[in-house]
């Protein structure tokens, strides 16, 4: 029986945690954006018992790892407190130059040694569990377990995949850099030399992929996208007898970026049928990546369990959006 996570909705978890917005579901857990008297914070709560775990990985301590502020028990679960991201990253690797793709390759070969040195491993190495924090690129902590059960392999494999992805050969990972790659101006310069996406990071953001608005002047609205394989090229949310339950991967601010995605996801995997879901329309975001069309709630969930399973973001939520 699924946990009604929506009803933790604008409860103040432990006295001090207010939970503002339910943000996804996966596996038996739930993430949650919140806030307390020390700012905002993403929590994620599970129904496995796991404390001693996370306080053991709240210890942890390295610029490309996404810190852990606290955790606890409340309402009979433990709940996990990670520091907030300004942003998160998406795989651009036509964007990278030579140098820009070692500095990547380099943070990262670093804070998975330092996992691996404390008794943890990541699991999930890939350019969707790299989040923006300030001014500093991190590897998400949600993903992380303990390395008892194995797993240190797996963490190379991957970083080797994403190396091979980037250019970048196996005698160019030495001389990893703690140096944060950092955020200039009001905009992610930085992060949009790394990944190609030029969005504004002063205001929150969510889970997955955060909508993040400008705060500037308004963007006039996107031309049309040609040579996209997107089926159907914009879809609206629209009451539908088969069900209006949607799995959602990504968010994105511009049109062009969730439809880059969207294509790429479906030349990877076909059978995910990936198109761009605009809830407010085509001249107003934030642009949805949204799996299979509109389902019914449990066809959404079987859906996003099996594009977990491919490899898409463990983030990725489903969510009914009837009008």
């Amino acid at each position: 029986m699924n946990y009604p996570w929506q009803q933790l909705v604008g409860v103040v978890l432990d006295g001090q945690y207010d939970l503002l917005e339910l943000l996804g579901e996966s596996d038996g857990s739930a993430f949650y954006r919140a806030s307390f008297h020390g700012g905002r914070a993403v929590i994620q709560v599970m129904q496995e018992q796991r404390t001693a775990f996370w306080q053991r990985a709240a210890q942890l301590d390295h610029p490309n790892i996404q810190r852990i502020l606290d955790s606890g028990t409340a309402q009979g679960m433990t709940y996990v407190v990670f520091e907030y991201p300004d942003d998160r990253l998406d795989s651009a690797a036509a964007t990278l130059t030579g140098s820009q793709s070692r500095d990547v390759v380099a943070a990262l070969r670093s804070a998975i040694a330092y996992l691996h040195e404390r008794g943890f491993v990541h699991g999930a190495v890939s350019p969707e569990h790299i989040v923006a924090v300030g001014d500093t690129i991190k590897l998400e902590s949600d993903t992380l377990h303990d390395a008892a059960a194995g797993g240190q392999a797996t963490d190379w494999r991957q970083l080797k995949e994403l190396a091979e992805e980037l250019g970048v050969p196996e005698e160019g990972w030495g001389g990893a850099s703690r140096r944060p790659w950092f955020i200039a101006g009001a905009a992610v310069l930085a992060v949009a030399a790394l990944v190609g996406i030029m969005r504004h990071s002063t205001t929150h953001a969510s889970r997955p992929a955060p909508y993040v608005p400008p705060v500037t002047r308004a963007s006039p609205a996107p031309p049309p996208i040609t040579g996209v394989a997107v089926p159907p090229p914009l879809v609206r949310s629209q009451p539908h007898p088969a069900g209006s339950w949607r799995v959602i991967a990504y968010t994105y601010t511009r049109y062009q970026d969730a439809a880059h995605k969207a294509s790429t996801i479906n030349q990877k995997h076909p059978d995910m049928q990936a198109e761009v879901f605009a809830p407010n329309g085509r001249s107003k975001g934030p642009f949805l990546v949204s799996l299979g069309g509109r389902v019914s709630r449990a066809e959404a969930q079987k859906l996003e369990q099996r594009a977990k399973s491919r490899g898409l973001p463990r983030d990725t939520f489903s969510r009914n959006y009837a009008n």
